[in-house]
């Protein structure tokens, strides 16, 4: 019986009896106690979390747990698909990663699971460690450490700390993989009691004082017709694997669930089999052909790395294709947010956009940011919320649409709701503009 920010569940338990719960565990219950099957706790929250965690003991499976500012959802589906090669596993679905979807995720587990793929998610000091509690990870994996909700972590380095609680919970005999292009994740090693270090990345940062013992090095990718094109030194020897995702970031993230593989003693062939079978999630550089267009929906979620990175990929299509951006706010950036959306506008200014669609209460910010950087104040539209953005783009007609056959990114958290405009977009090419 969750207590949230409009309801109480303690005040439904009632209800929740009459209509067939076979128990309820809540903080309060007015009806007497031995007529009804009614556990009194002090709190539901930790409750949840506990029933959890025994229950993931009497189904006897291990915990791969996977966090960081960037990757996660892609890495853990990437990392799911692996294991699925090998072992019997489950992992978590949609936005399940909280203190409230963590637990809730290990008691969806079938019997016969060996291997749960959990994301852990934060946006307040503790709740990592606390995750850890509960699912008391044999294996973690930390992709990044970059600036997303400094509303509620303060810094850079509170982020790192934060996240580096899933290296510090893990057992002697556990393993850590970490991304070694990072700093703050490297700083985080000496923080883990696992025997085994497997380093996964492009190999920027300088290693030779670095606690490794593995590594899977990004040798070489392009982006082919199909999606990436990656070439792994996986721990000495030579591997190449195909996936259908795209962009840099996702090269990482195959490198991560390349080591996550070997870690639990996986073949090469199944590991490969494994990420090729992999799916982008949905609204996660979802590439999509329409009329002679290409629309690359990344509106699930946006941080000024994960933009950096989406901006990047948008700027390699080729000079043929005309461009359009649309871009939503970057949410829970807490003092620093007009600074990085200041940023953001400059940054997209140079990405080869012609047409600009601004979206949220920080559309004005990152149009300035555009204009100072030079891009024409006449080709950016400006929007409070997507459904406004949405409606004058299925009516649009001249500059957005013109006639040219274009590539379109969406990208911004998802508290946004630029789903909404990709779907207008969409439309209006289904229609024949």
């Amino acid at each position: 019986a969750l207590k949230g920010e409009r309801f109480d569940g303690n005040k439904f338990v009632d209800k929740a009896l009459e209509k067939g719960a076979s128990c309820a565990v809540c903080r309060e219950f007015q009806m007497p106690l031995e007529d009804y099957p009614v556990a009194l706790v002090d709190d539901e929250l930790k409750a949840l979390g506990e029933f959890a965690s025994w229950y993931k003991r009497f189904l006897a499976y291990q915990v791969l747990a996977i966090t960081g500012s960037c990757g996660k959802t892609t890495t853990k589906e990437l990392i799911y698909s692996v294991v699925s090669q090998a072992f019997s596993a489950g992992a978590t679905k949609g936005n399940l990663n909280n203190l409230i979807g963590l637990p809730l995720t290990m008691l969806s587990m079938a019997p016969g699971v060996e291997w749960a793929i959990l994301e852990m998610g934060t946006n307040i000091p503790g709740e990592i460690e606390r995750l850890c509690q509960i699912a008391r990870p044999k294996i973690g994996v930390l992709t990044c450490v970059r600036p997303v909700h400094l509303e509620g972590l303060g810094s850079l380095e509170n982020i790192g700390y934060e996240k580096g609680f899933l290296l510090q919970s893990l057992p002697e005999d556990g393993c850590a993989i970490v991304n070694v292009d990072d700093e703050l994740v490297v700083k985080n090693i000496e923080r883990t009691r696992a025997r085994d270090v497997w380093g996964f990345g492009f190999g920027t940062t300088a290693l030779e004082d670095v606690r490794l013992d593995h590594l899977v090095k990004v040798v070489e990718w392009q982006e082919g017709e199909g999606g990436l094109e990656v070439e792994l030194d996986a721990d000495g020897q030579v591997v190449k694997v195909d996936s259908r995702l795209r962009g840099r970031a996702n090269v990482a993230n195959i490198a991560a669930a390349y080591a996550a593989g070997m870690a639990l003693g996986i073949s090469h062939d199944l590991i490969s089999l494994g990420i090729e079978a992999c799916l982008p999630p949905k609204g996660r550089m979802n590439m999509e052909r329409l009329a002679g267009w290409v629309i690359i929906d990344d509106s699930y979620n946006a941080n000024p790395a994960s933009m950096e990175a989406a901006l990047e990929f948008f700027k390699g299509f080729t000079p043929a294709l005309g461009k359009n951006l649309i871009l939503g706010d970057m949410l829970e950036l807490g003092q620093e947010a007009e600074r990085y959306h200041l940023e953001l506008g400059k940054k997209a200014a140079s990405s080869g956009a012609s047409v600009m669609v601004v979206v949220g209460s920080m559309a004005e910010v990152i149009s300035r940011g555009a204009q100072e950087a030079g891009f024409p104040a006449g080709r950016i539209w400006k929007f409070a919320s997507a459904q406004e953005a949405a409606e004058f783009l299925r009516q649009e007609d001249g500059i957005f649409f013109n006639g040219t056959r274009r590539v379109v990114l969406l990208k911004g958290s998802r508290g946004v709701r630029l789903e909404e405009v990709a779907e207008a977009v969409k439309d209006r090419l289904r229609e024949g503009l």
